[in-house]
């Protein structure tokens, strides 16, 4: 494969997780999380309780990277609870594996201040 063709295959993925995060973290559209991903329903309850909790959830990247079939991505997420009406920052930093467009390979670390153990209820 030539040079140009990586690259643009590179880019490619990066508009792959740029739209991604568009459609699913801004719009809070679950069920463009098909377009993206299979075996995804613990990921779309999370994401429901969160978004319920936090209507005005906004994910920002602050860095993306591609390398082969990767992506490495930094998000920076602020959102307010509801009920609470406490804000949170979240930051992760997430890396991607990309194959005809649709996730097969995810990892990541969030950062865990102001959110203990993870529970919707409690952010």
């Amino acid at each position: 494969m030539s040079q140009e063709a990586q690259k643009s295959i590179m880019e490619r993925n990066k508009d792959v997780v740029r739209n991604f995060v568009e459609d699913v973290f801004n719009k809070h559209d679950l069920t463009a999380i098909d377009k993206y991903m299979s075996h995804s329903e613990g990921f779309r309850k999370y994401l429901s309780e969160f978004f319920q909790t936090h209507p005005d959830s906004h994910t920002t990247i602050e860095q993306i990277i591609a390398e082969d079939d990767k992506v490495f991505v930094m998000f920076n997420t602020k959102a307010t609870n509801k009920q609470k009406r406490k804000t949170v920052n979240i930051k992760s930093a997430d890396l991607y594996t990309i194959s005809n467009d649709m996730f097969v390979e995810h990892w990541d670390v969030v950062e865990a201040t102001g959110f203990p153990n993870r529970k919707i209820s409690e952010l």
